[in-house]
């Protein structure tokens, strides 16, 4: 089995979310890209063994596996980049259902952009199905290489992240693969444990969790009942 994550990357148009994603994705970094329109999705794989923290794997596996159902060593993440545009609004908004993480994105160049994710924070707790306290959530602070510029520093994000409960990172989408990297392994972190306080009971629990499998056979999560996990 494949656990599949949805994931949404929120903030103001050209604060750094489109390369953000690129970074992660190993598509490189393009300045002076188009803004998005809409929505634009990209996906990854990751192998479990080097994404989730052991503590937390090991606590997966006890779990969830038995000798009808043997885990995967994968998990991917479905990463939907939105536009920060208010004309997009109404599209973008339908895609904050169903999400497992949210990252939030702030330029750290123009201050405004930080004071806006209270903003972004409150429309995802309205459009979307679950509280930011039932998924996995950070806050990323981009452009870094651009020091000169820099209106944003640590104590203005702490203040914002205490307030909301949220880790935060500050990365250069030029320079940063490493760190990027981090950002992704910890909110994949954060929605497996997510997932463990609150895993599916039922085949209507799954139809928000995608979960691919080879075959079309039932397994059976120690809960006396069996589902199909082929649920798209």
């Amino acid at each position: 089995m494949v656990l599949i994550f949805k994931v949404i990357i929120l903030g103001d148009p050209a604060v750094g979310k489109s390369c953000l994603m690129n970074n992660y994705l190993d598509k490189g970094f393009h300045d002076g890209d188009p803004p998005t329109i809409g929505v634009e999705f990209g996906s990854r794989t990751e192998d479990m063994m080097t994404m989730i923290r052991p503590e937390v794997l090991r606590i997966y596996r006890e779990k969830f596996e038995n000798k009808q159902y043997k885990i995967d060593s994968e998990l991917k993440l479905h990463i939907w980049n939105s536009s920060g545009q208010e004309r997009f609004h109404s599209i973008v908004t339908n895609y904050y259902r169903n999400t497992h993480g949210a990252i939030f994105v702030f330029d750290l160049t123009r201050r405004s952009t930080l004071e806006n994710l209270k903003k972004w924070i409150e429309d995802y707790e309205k459009y979307g199905t679950k509280s930011l306290s039932e998924v996995g959530a950070l806050l990323v602070g981009c452009k870094t290489d651009l020091e000169d510029l820099r209106e944003v520093y640590d104590e203005d994000i702490r203040k914002i992240a205490e307030k909301y409960h949220l880790p935060y990172f500050t990365v250069s989408s030029k320079y940063d693969s490493d760190k990027i990297t981090r950002v992704f392994h910890n909110i994949g972190n954060q929605m497996m444990e997510k997932f463990m306080d609150n895993p599916p009971r039922s085949a209507l629990d799954l139809i928000n969790l995608r979960v691919e499998r080879e075959d079309y056979k039932f397994i059976d999560y120690n809960y006396n009942k069996k589902w199909c996990c082929n649920l798209l």
